[in-house]
């Protein structure tokens, strides 16, 4: 994944853009920020867009080329105009707001004992299930067949999210929520209810998930 530095060496030449690299403070994954100058040097500069951390570079320089051939077309001053404009703030909020809402049906399925970077997005294109509630019962369900010392990849939950639950494999969000499957399956309050939940029972489930087991005990019979 380039730095930004990297990124901007490309970026900048052809557009007088540059990207930032940003955390969010919702589940402390990265993204990218696109920005121009605001004033002669990059001292005062104002947020154009937000983009995933692993967008292309060359989709990048493509959204700066465009807003340069907008300022050919005469538009930059209308776009300075917004500089200290409590409008063009109103904007900014707006456009994060919404990414805030569309990542309410995206969920970051991680294990706190990683080692690198494991996390697998999904999103419930439906908009009507709880992505952590279906994946902690995954894993459950695991431990239960395969054994307490057992651990499912983050790989092979999202994958039984996507093959039985309709939910999608998706690109990094920095507003997705977080299923940690350590710290959200450690002391679980709701452990019974939601094994005996009939609506997250799926036929075939053992058997998705079986390859993507490691460390399990003696598989427990079907």
């Amino acid at each position: 994944m380039q730095t930004a530095d990297e990124i901007n060496s490309l970026l900048e030449p052809e557009t007088g853009w540059r990207v930032e690299i940003a955390t969010s403070p919702h589940d402390q994954t990265e993204f990218l920020r696109l920005c121009r100058k605001a004033g002669e040097s990059w001292e005062r500069k104002e947020t154009v867009a937000v983009l995933p951390r692993d967008s292309p570079v060359g989709v990048i320089v493509a959204c700066g080329q465009v807003a340069a051939h907008y300022r050919e077309l005469g538009q930059s001053d209308r776009l300075a105009q917004f500089d200290e404009d409590d409008a063009h703030l109103q904007l900014i909020k707006d456009a994060e707001d919404d990414l805030k809402a569309e990542g309410a049906n995206f969920y970051r399925i991680t294990h706190h004992y990683d080692i690198g970077n494991q996390d697998v997005y999904v999103d419930d294109p439906s908009g009507k299930l709880d992505g952590k509630r279906v994946a902690l019962y995954c894993w459950f369900k695991a431990c239960e067949w395969f054994g307490m010392s057992a651990l499912v990849s983050n790989l092979g939950i999202a994958s039984a999210l996507v093959a039985l639950y309709g939910f999608r494999h998706n690109a990094t969000h920095p507003f997705a929520t977080t299923v940690d499957l350590y710290h959200d399956a450690e002391g679980y309050g709701a452990y019974d209810a939601l094994m005996n939940d009939p609506s997250l029972h799926r036929d075939g489930l053992r058997e998705l998930l079986a390859p993507h087991v490691d460390g399990c005990d003696e598989p427990a019979a079907a």
